[in-house]
């Protein structure tokens, strides 16, 4: 049960790096436009 959780954990950590990333890109893209 413990590594259910563990992995769970991982993907979550995972999926919120990935939104953070897009996140930051999209903002620097909107920047660039705006130049």
């Amino acid at each position: 049960m413990q590594e259910m959780q563990e992995m769970q954990e991982m993907q979550e950590m995972q999926e919120m790096q990935e939104m953070q990333e897009m996140q930051e890109m999209q903002e620097m893209q909107e920047m660039i436009y705006q130049t």
